[in-house]
């Protein structure tokens, strides 16, 4: 098996050209990449036209910007009103994992080779979408319902499990019924279907304390409602 080979590419002119295919699609910037004359083109900048590296009559348009040690740079600018917005989605996921996951002003920082205008609204965006960030900064904190009051869970953590439960009921269709059993302080939650009579399943008194009792020998401990 031959191994495969790349071809040398010069990575500079492939940012500018992939830049001005997506500028060309803008509806700001459209008008102006082949256009000097353009309103967005203003004398003084910061959003000049320039030509793409090694590739005459080829213009991509860029943002200026300046450096601590008084260097100026152009990068090309990923507008973000474009119908196709993978490619500027990719710079920003890329650039997230290469912080490891790190915070907004980390992932903003390290793209230098592409200007995004409101770059922090897609990257705070894309934090709160990523599983792994979700995961990272996950904290564990009890929820307590408006009906319970406070310092419940200081009082049942003395108490076995199924000490203080929720009952609510779910319909799964027209016909079909389930009643959840949740317990208040661990969370966790036990499903049953509600037993049929002549009518059906019905939301019952009756339908109610078959469940709680089955719930009782199951899990133990069920003393408030």
């Amino acid at each position: 098996k031959s191994e495969l080979e790349i071809p040398d590419f010069d990575r500079e002119q492939c940012d500018q050209l992939a830049a001005r295919c997506v500028q060309q699609v803008s509806a700001k910037y459209g008008e102006a990449v082949d256009n000097p004359k353009s309103s967005v083109l203003r004398p003084c900048g910061p959003i000049f036209r320039c030509i793409v590296k090694g590739i005459q009559r080829v213009s991509y348009l860029a943002f200026r910007t300046g450096s601590a040690a008084g260097s100026v740079s152009y990068c090309p600018i990923i507008p973000k009103d474009t119908p196709t917005t993978f490619f500027r989605a990719l710079v920003i996921r890329s650039a997230h994992r290469e912080t490891r996951h790190g915070s907004l002003p980390a992932t903003a920082a390290l793209i230098t080779d592409f200007h995004l205008p409101s770059i922090n609204q897609d990257v705070r965006k894309l934090s709160k979408s990523c599983f792994i960030c979700q995961v990272s900064r996950a904290r564990r904190v009890w929820t307590e319902p408006p009906s319970i009051g406070k310092g419940h869970v200081m009082r049942l953590q003395f108490h076995q499990p199924y000490y203080r439960v929720g009952v609510d009921y779910f319909a799964l269709g027209d016909r079909r019924k389930v009643i959840s059993v949740t317990c208040l302080f661990s969370g966790h939650c036990t499903w049953y279907r509600v037993p049929a009579d002549g009518g059906g399943e019905r939301e019952t008194i009756d339908a109610t304390v078959s469940i709680l009792r089955r719930a009782q020998l199951e899990r133990g401990g069920i003393r408030e409602l």
